[in-house]
């Protein structure tokens, strides 16, 4: 081998990036090549460990555990310029996953006497490699928990580990803009295809062309089938990259309410998926449960809804989907059912005297809603000078709501110890008025005591420009005043985790939940709200907590963000997990843990991620003023 070769290949390749290239040239030394190919089972599952750090310099492995019913589990799939056996290189007793060539793979192999000696002299090297197994340590508690939770089934093929590229089964059809209607028809029937795709001469592409729109948009109006095929197409196009999971090409289906998606690799064209490629895939599509909500006419029509979510979120955990997949597809269900019963009621007590805009903040606008959804809602008025008018509109609204709260209990969505809907007449303004509102919060918030979720506010009904012209408005004031971000950083850190002397777990000494934690608000809103003051901070606007982290540390180098948004999914994922057992079980679904029923393996984790929680607080308390209360 070529030392220089090596050395090159490395330098683009985290930790080896960092290292000073002296210490580089002394390891590449010690580095040998070695040939795994296609099919070979390079680690087994409770085998002997690794002796190497391998390196993937061409190739790709696959990473997965079997199960008691020895169904496969796909953890991951890694290429080039990405590692395995680490882990197992280090504990030294076994290998904890199945690792094998899903291609003929070229590996480059670091000893482990090399890479501690590395660890020793580096400490960027060091903090590298001891963070990333924090983050598989937290996914192997995962895995646990999964196992643990697991139902009984046949294992379908997993959205969950099913990249959107693996999903497609040709390449795709293309028409350019000037193609006739009749053209385009006649190739569809010839290649007996749902849809095609329309690009411009640089083969970008700009629109797509369904069955369903000859249908609707040339028959019924009576279109000439020489006119051009982009008088038709819907644009612009909504596209996946081929990388993504399929359940998250799913959710984007059922979130702009499309069948087909273009699929790109690298900026160009790949192909088309359809919700039928989903339903091949799981069997059942999660998108029929929306279809079927916004199809019906009554209310007890709608009965149902709530056992179909749970079987659907039941099946989710089964499959191995991660936390914000599943709090995604539960807030996607809530927004469309709300709208829904929205529309019921108005055939009741008629339309609304203004024009306004319904929107979510919290956990509903950050798109994180569990079994037990915290629903916030605010409403956007016009503004209008007419006292009679806007007097009509609150108590309208006020009815609505009151409405809205009655129809949840009807349908078997309110609990009775969980607080579901929450709505305030406070929260009905014109514009102007939440202008002025926001702006005196933002101001003087230890006196006014505004909701911090306001700024995750996201618009599910009337025009979106409104509620995003406040957030904007928001982000603004936000800049210029201290004490709202002081603010912020004294409600979080107020809220201590559940982590006493010794690390030893605080739990509720007496009452219903004697021996148990609340683990949404000690061990996920932390995190939550600690993400919310950094992104503020840096005028980060996306709103899901996984994304503003992944912002953190990719854009802004927040050493804590990779290992914060691994706990956060756990944390997630072990709530659902207990949610769906408690009302399988007949019970109430709650916030509450005990932290006694859960194995070492799980204890520790949540450990760990409370003490995550600990030192972002120590952030948060050195950076802001926070002794206010």
């Amino acid at each position: 081998m070529v030392k220089e070769e090596i050395i090159g290949f490395l330098k683009n390749i985290p930790p080896f990036n960092m290292v000073d290239e002296e210490e580089l040239s002394r390891l590449t030394e010690e580095i040998s090549l070695e040939y795994y190919p296609k099919g070979l089972m390079i680690l087994r599952q409770n085998g002997p460990p690794s002796e190497y750090l391998n390196i993937i310099k061409k190739g790709a492995v696959k990473l997965y555990v079997l199960n008691d019913e020895e169904q496969e589990i796909v953890i991951d799939y890694r290429g080039e310029g990405e590692s395995f056996g680490f882990i197992s290189m280090f504990s030294g007793d076994r290998s904890r996953a199945n690792i094998q060539a899903i291609e003929d793979t070229l590996c480059y192999q670091i000893p482990k006497e090399a890479l501690i000696g590395l660890m020793q002299k580096s400490t960027v090297a060091n903090q590298y490699f001891v963070k990333s197994f924090f983050l598989n340590f937290i996914d192997k508690t995962y895995e646990e928990t999964r196992k643990r939770f697991s139902l009984i089934g046949q294992g379908d093929r997993l959205l969950f580990t099913t990249t959107v590229g693996e999903l497609i089964r040709r390449q795709p059809i293309c028409v350019s803009t000037d193609t006739s209607i009749r053209e385009t028809a006649q190739i569809m029937s010839r290649e007996k295809i749902s849809s095609v795709v329309v690009v411009t001469e640089n083969n970008i592409p700009v629109g797509i062309v369904t069955d369903k729109d000859l249908r609707e948009k040339v028959i019924a109006r009576g279109l000439e089938p020489e006119e051009t095929i982009s008088t038709i197409m819907s644009s612009p196009v909504i596209k996946v990259d081929s990388s993504e999971l399929g359940f998250e090409a799913l959710l984007r289906m059922i979130r702009y309410n499309i069948h087909h998606l273009v699929v790109v690799e690298d900026g160009e064209l790949k192909g088309v998926i359809s919700n039928h490629d989903f339903m091949l895939l799981q069997g059942n599509s999660p998108t029929v449960l929306v279809k079927d909500i916004e199809k019906q006419q009554d209310f007890d029509s709608l009965k149902d809804v709530k056992r179909r979510l749970l079987k659907i979120v039941s099946l989710l955990l089964r499959e191995g989907a991660r936390a914000y997949n599943i709090t995604g597809l539960i807030t996607e269900v809530y927004e469309r059912l709300i709208n829904k019963l929205i529309d019921l009621i108005k055939k009741r007590i008629g339309p609304s005297p203004v024009d306004y805009s319904l929107f979510i903040y919290g956990s509903g606008g950050r798109r994180e809603f569990t079994l037990i959804p915290d629903i916030s809602i605010g409403v956007v008025l016009e503004d209008t000078f007419d006292l009679n008018l806007l007097n009509a509109s609150e108590t309208y609204f006020t009815e609505l709501m009151n409405q809205l709260e009655s129809a949840f209990k009807r349908l078997g969505l309110s609990y009775e110890k969980q607080e579901v809907l929450s709505f305030s007449a406070d929260n009905i303004k014109t514009k102007k008025e939440w202008l002025n509102y926001l702006r005196d919060s933002i101001k003087g918030p230890f006196q006014l005591n505004p909701a911090p979720g306001l700024i995750e506010m996201r618009c599910i009904r009337g025009d979106s420009s409104n509620v995003e012209s406040l957030r904007s408005y928001m982000f603004e004031q936000i800049k210029y005043s201290e004490e709202f971000m002081d603010y912020l950083a004294t409600l979080t850190v107020n809220n201590r985790p559940p982590l006493g002397f010794l690390k030893r777990f605080v739990v509720e000494k007496s009452g219903e939940h004697k021996d148990q934690l609340n683990l949404y608000l000690k061990g996920i809103k932390p995190i939550i709200d600690s993400t919310r003051v950094l992104s503020l901070k840096n005028n980060i606007r996306v709103r899901p907590t996984f994304k503003r982290l992944k912002e953190l540390g990719q854009r802004y180098g927040f050493e804590l963000a990779d290992d914060l948004n691994h706990a956060i999914d756990y944390l997630y994922t072990l709530l659902i997990h207990e949610q769906i057992t408690q009302v399988e079980a007949g019970l109430e679904p709650t916030v509450f843990i005990n932290p006694e029923g859960l194995g070492n393996f799980e204890k520790k984790t949540l450990k760990e991620a409370f003490q995550l929680t600990v030192n972002i607080y120590d952030l948060l308390e050195k950076t802001y003023r926070t002794e206010r209360v």
